[in-house]
């Protein structure tokens, strides 16, 4: 049996850029857009990246094949990335009040190093756009304070999967 590929999540980091309102064509444009200016939401605690839906429409009549209900597809639905961050009251306002129900770009960089901070090469890059609405922050009297969050994806998203260098953010 082959040894295992598998990574661990530790150092994914997600960006986003609320400069950015229009859609890149291709991943070329996606890498070409300026990620030194974006900002990243701090202390994720887990992600879940988004799946893809197709939307299927029933097709069937009276004389269907072999007695069977026929079925096409339609549209596609690119999902919704989700997670848990710690709540740290700065980032919590600019969040709530700058960024939320604002599409903007998106990108989410796995680093294969582990590392934690810009040091690392991202051994996937995931580019999308995207609304951020954020769940009700959590304050336990006994535990650490936390916020979920879910990014509606509003394009299809577009993975690179080349090394690259992690971005700088703020």
């Amino acid at each position: 049996m082959a040894a295992s590929v598998a990574k661990a999540g530790y150092g994914t980091r997600i960006l986003y850029l609320d400069s950015q309102t229009t859609t890149p064509a291709d991943l070329a444009a996606w890498k070409s857009v300026s990620w030194v200016v974006s900002k990243k939401i701090a202390e994720i605690q887990e992600i879940e990246l988004p799946g893809s839906e197709s939307q299927d429409i029933d097709v069937t009549h009276t004389l269907s094949p072999s007695n069977f209900r026929e079925f096409i597809p339609a549209l596609k639905d690119p999902g919704s990335l989700s997670g848990t961050a710690n709540l740290l009251v700065s980032e919590y306002n600019t969040l709530l009040n700058t960024v939320s129900g604002l599409k903007c770009a998106w990108k989410i960089e796995t680093c294969s190093s582990g590392a934690a901070d810009d040091s690392g090469t991202a051994d996937m890059n995931v580019y999308f756009m995207g609304h951020l609405s954020l769940g009700n922050a959590s304050l336990p009297h006994d535990g650490k304070r936390s916020v979920p969050f879910t990014i509606k994806v509003d394009s299809a998203p577009v993975v690179d999967t080349a090394t690259a260098l992690l971005v700088s953010a703020s």
